[in-house]
């Protein structure tokens, strides 16, 4: 590759100001296209056994994604006089080469890219791209009878799905966006009931979902249906890490149902309000509701129901339900509505280092074994379960609300 040193310097400096190991794995690359050819050799892996050549080559494959993700974006200068742009590198005697910028990814692995990034041998919808998952995702065969565990990479860029489409992951078959402001997935999805025909995306068993938004626009559906969600779950062992959702527009608004399994939600934020017509608010708007049995746990996330009728963040049927530093928020911006920031109707509650805010109910405890630490309540707490234990739960003057 021209000018491979410079590159090769490039990449490090980017890793060692983003992360403390990238500064050590660095300094194991500085020596050029020499150095690079021997983590990338086909016979290497076994030689290469100290921890930090296994450390650096995971390095280099990810700085190569994030390198990746810079490409779709607009040109972007970098270090050592080097530019990025969507078709290639462009080196500081003036030289280019195309589409250096978007290296191949290993096997099992794809992108869905912009349909006008140039890049035309990726796929341009995530739908296309999972209905083809023969096509780059090897499902297990003799040799390999446990199957292999895929990587849809999306890049940067607003993806609208074609009327009612849907995203319907599958098994063991991840996908990773680059960012939630950067990669945003929408859909335009109703329907006659909350089950999943009314999500823009449905999870499933041992899959994971990161990095990007959902987001349903169903005030633009071309259908009908009282229910529209942005997320609908029923796979166990779903992860979702880093996502923000969005619903808004229709009569029942949901913004993740995870319906009667064992799942995972990491760094969320979930927006599902009433926008489109203030003056007629929707009956419901639901930002995250655990429904049916399963152990569900949510670290980190901003919920935020508003202008429904019933505006609940976090709703709780039945499932095992664990909250930890959570902000949850219900409000009425159009006048009166039942707010609740969360409501456990038949579940388990665990919540931990919390912020509750509803201008209804901060919470609504359902069980005596709810279990609430380190929490700030703002808004009425009902409680009629004597065996509830609250530790250290307070209001807005800091004083002590017990449970």
């Amino acid at each position: 590759m021209k000018d491979m040193e410079a590159l090769i310097r490039t990449a490090c400096d980017y890793m060692a100001n983003q992360f403390s190991w990238g500064r050590s794995c660095c300094s194991e690359l500085r020596d050029g296209a020499k150095q690079v050819e021997h983590l990338s050799g086909a016979n290497q892996h076994e030689k290469a056994g100290s921890s930090i050549m296994s450390r650096c080559r995971l390095a280099a494959l990810f700085g190569g994604v994030l390198l990746s993700s810079m490409a779709f974006s607009a040109p972007m200068p970098v270090v050592n006089g080097l530019m990025l742009d969507p078709d290639g590198i462009h080196f500081k005697d003036s030289s280019f080469q195309h589409t250096a910028a978007l290296p191949p990814l290993p096997a099992n692995m794809t992108w869905v890219v912009p349909a006008d990034s140039g890049y035309d041998h990726y796929f341009t919808s995530p739908v296309d791209a999972l209905d083809h998952l023969s096509e780059w995702c090897a499902l297990g065969d003799v040799i390999v009878p446990v199957r292999a565990r895929c990587t849809l990479m999306i890049a940067p860029g607003t993806y609208d799905l074609e009327g009612d489409q849907q995203i319907i992951m599958h098994e063991k078959v991840d996908i990773i966006g680059m960012g939630p402001s950067s990669t945003i997935i929408r859909g335009f999805v109703n329907g006659s009931a909350w089950d999943e025909t009314s999500a823009v995306l449905r999870g499933a068993a041992d899959a994971a979902l990161r990095n990007l938004t959902v987001a349903n626009y169903v005030f633009l559906a071309s259908t009908s249906g009282d229910h529209s969600s942005a997320i609908y779950n029923d796979g166990a062992g779903f992860r979702v890490n880093d996502v923000s959702v969005s619903v808004n527009g229709n009569d029942r608004n949901y913004g993740i149902i995870n319906n009667g399994v064992d799942a995972t939600y990491t760094d969320l934020d979930i927006q599902v309000t009433n926008i489109w017509d203030p003056s007629k608010p929707s009956a419901l708007c639901f930002g995250f509701w655990a429904r049916g049995p399963g152990s569900v746990e949510i670290n980190r996330a901003e919920v935020v129901a508003e202008g429904c009728s019933d505006s609940t963040a976090i709703q709780d049927n039945g499932a095992n339900l664990r909250l930890v530093r959570i902000h949850a928020n219900a409000n009425c911006p159009n006048g009166s509505c039942g707010a609740n920031a969360v409501w456990n109707a038949s579940g388990v509650l665990t919540i931990l280092n919390s912020r509750l805010e509803g201008a209804s109910r901060s919470i609504t405890i359902g069980s005596d074994s709810d279990r609430i630490i380190n929490t700030h309540f703002n808004g009425p707490v009902i409680d009629v379960f004597p065996g509830t234990q609250c530790r250290g739960t307070y209001g807005n003057s800091l004083g002590d609300v017990p449970c």
